[in-house]
C-alpha cells in the first residue's frame, strides 16, 4: 500500500542520518556498507513489515504520543510537522508522521470508517528492532487506545 506522507517520502523513506534509506535496504542475512561490500549480518531480518499505520478512535497529536513515554528522553516530537520519533537505543528509531485519513482508495478508507479512525499515523521501524518498537507500540496503545497494523493489503500484523 505504501502512502506518500506529506512530506512527499513514501512511508518507510528515511533521509535522517544514520538511518536506513530506501535505495540501501538490507537483504535477509546480509548488509550493505559504504564500500559497496555486502557482509553477513549477525542477526537475521525478521519477517515484520517495515511500515506500518497507527490507527486510533481518538483525535489525538504528536504530544499525546510523547506523553505515552514515562521519558522524555525516549521522543523528539516536530509538531509543526506531525512528526514524532520514538527511540529505541543509541541508533534505531520508530518514526512517526500524522497524515490525513485517507489511504487512497475505497476498501481502505472503508477499513477506516469501519474501525472509527479519527487519527492515522504512517510509522516506519527497523525490522531488526522490531521487539523494541512492539514494546513502544503497545505502550501507545495503552495511553491513547488503537492499533498498529502493517502497511499491507490486509493490514496484517497488528499490535493491539
Amino acid at each position: 500500500m505504501k502512502y506518500k506522507s506529506k512530506t512527499g517520502s513514501k512511508a518507510g523513506q528515511n533521509s535522517k542520518k544514520g538511518k536506513m534509506k530506501q535505495g540501501g535496504k538490507a537483504i535477509q542475512g546480509s548488509k550493505t556498507v559504504q564500500s559497496g561490500k555486502t557482509v553477513q549480518s549477525s542477526k537475521p531480518v525478521p519477517s515484520v513489515p517495515s511500515e506500518w499505520l497507527y490507527m486510533t478512535d481518538r483525535e489525538i497529536g504528536v504530544r499525546e504520543i510523547a506523553a505515552s513515554f514515562e521519558s522524555e528522553e525516549m521522543t523528539e516530537i516536530w509538531e509543526a510537522a506531525g512528526v514524532a520519533e520514538v527511540l529505541l537505543g543509541e541508533k534505531d528509531s520508530m518514526d512517526m508522521e500524522l497524515t490525513e485519513n485517507d489511504l487512497g482508495d475505497e476498501e481502505s478508507n472503508r477499513f477506516l470508517e469501519e474501525n472509527q479512525v479519527k487519527t492515522l499515523f504512517l510509522v516506519t521501524v527497523p525490522p531488526l528492532e522490531f521487539e523494541k518498537a512492539k514494546a513502544c507500540m503497545e505502550k501507545i496503545i495503552a495511553a491513547n487506545g488503537g492499533f498498529f497494523c502493517g502497511d499491507t493489503e490486509d493490514f496484517t500484523p497488528t499490535v493491539r
